[in-house]
């Protein structure tokens, strides 16, 4: 199939399989949806995690209907515990637990982790700029506040 969601509109299937979903764009994989509406066919994505972004990170954690299996490469037989060693110490921790442990990690380019982020917010912290004047103590409607050098 192409890989772009205006190219494939209009294409039916019995079925669907993602091999590395993760690296398929939301506007694509929204795109393949329709595709099974008149089957009713199965849709099949398997990935890495590639991180805590796109609509397969977000199928993962949501409460949708979604099969969900996890197999870590430490559980595979056919790759010997060596060369998980090797890369475990050559890689990026985050790198290693994405692709071969399929865990969820913040993105790797993310300038925060998602946990510092979450844990930074509070709702304790009063909006800046709520309703017009409401830090004024102006009336919350029919006054537009005007903030500015005069000339």
């Amino acid at each position: 199939m192409p890989g772009k969601a205006p190219v494939i509109t209009g294409y039916a299937a019995d079925a669907l399989v993602l091999d590395e979903a993760c690296y398929i764009a939301d506007s694509l994989f929204y795109a393949t949806r329709p595709m099974l509406a008149v089957s009713g066919g199965r849709l099949i994505a398997l990935s890495s995690a590639n991180g805590q972004r796109s609509w397969f990170w977000r199928a993962w954690v949501s409460d949708e209907d979604w099969l969900r299996v996890k197999v870590p490469a430490t559980e595979v037989s056919r790759i010997p515990p060596a060369f998980l060693e090797v890369e475990r110490s050559s890689l990026p921790e985050a790198v290693y637990a994405s692709e071969y442990m399929a865990e969820f990690r913040s993105a790797a380019d993310s300038v925060f982790d998602a946990d510092s982020v979450h844990g930074a917010l509070t709702g304790e912290v009063v909006p800046l700029f709520g309703a017009p004047g409401h830090q004024l103590g102006l009336p919350e409607s029919g006054v537009t506040p005007i903030f500015g050098a005069s000339s």
